[in-house]
């Protein structure tokens, strides 16, 4: 997609005085990427620290979609992330891995798995391992193998825990995160202020996600000012947002207030 491409390197040459990878005291998920205007470019813009896609195995090739029916042959982890990204790289707009990429398997966990393997090949060089420990990570969300079987899977590609039972015995060393459903603890739509009694709930998970040293995410979250500073608040790890350039310009006033 060299047109797409082009428009995002004139973008991100713009925006680049944001200074999107400085050191920053949040963190945003990039919530379906793919479905910005110029994906990946607009998440990394905002120093998203997390950025999702969605992807479907259909008739053997990986395609980077929501539905069945928004597929776009042109729309392929390679020409909207993994090709960018190696760009950037080369070009220096990339010097270091400041985030990761979260894939949304949409269909069947193995097969979906073994054609991302294969996809990802010509890219070993800039993935994550023990000889590459700055590397680019992948962590694998949506329809995902049983825990046991994550150790099967190479060094650069980690999981996204979705449970609330959390133990010691869980494979931490391949657990990249955990995510639960914001509903899950709330109905809340991110105005006027959260039951005390859901922040508690909210409060705990992520504590208890901490407590085994990892990171915590919620999705379907409210995705308003009040909602991004209550969960910057509370410590969550991945902020959630569609709108990654909004959020980071407004979280960053919030991240240069002294705290009390």
């Amino acid at each position: 997609m060299p047109r797409l491409f082009s428009l995002s390197f004139l973008f991100i040459l713009v925006v680049f005085g944001l200074s999107a990878q400085d050191i920053r005291k949040f963190q945003l998920h990039s919530h379906n990427d793919y479905l910005q205007d110029l994906p990946f470019w607009t998440a990394f813009s905002a120093g998203a620290s997390s950025i999702e896609i969605d992807v479907i195995l259909k008739d053997g090739q990986l395609m980077v979609a929501h539905e069945p029916d928004t597929i776009d042959p042109r729309r392929t982890i390679e020409s909207l992330y993994m090709d960018p990204i190696s760009q950037g790289l080369k070009n220096g707009i990339i010097s270091s891995f400041d985030f990761h990429l979260l894939v949304d398997l949409k269909t069947a966990a193995h097969p979906t798995l073994e054609a991302l393997l294969k996809i990802m090949k010509p890219y070993q060089t800039i993935l994550y391992g023990k000889d590459n420990p700055e590397g680019l990570k992948l962590i694998i969300s949506g329809n995902r193998p049983e825990p046991e079987a994550y150790k099967n899977y190479p060094e650069w590609m980690f999981f996204d825990y979705q449970s609330r039972e959390m133990t010691p015995d869980l494979p931490w060393e391949k657990i990249g995160m955990v995510s639960l459903s914001f509903r899950q603890f709330s109905a809340w739509n991110g105005q006027g202020v959260m039951a005390p009694k859901e922040q508690e709930a909210v409060q705990a998970f992520i504590d208890r996600v901490h407590y085994f040293d990892k990171p915590a995410r919620l999705w379907a979250t409210p995705d308003s000012e009040t909602a991004w500073k209550l969960f910057y608040t509370m410590g969550m790890d991945y902020i959630n947002t569609d709108l990654p350039l909004e959020a980071q310009k407004y979280l960053e006033t919030l991240s240069q207030k002294p705290s009390n």
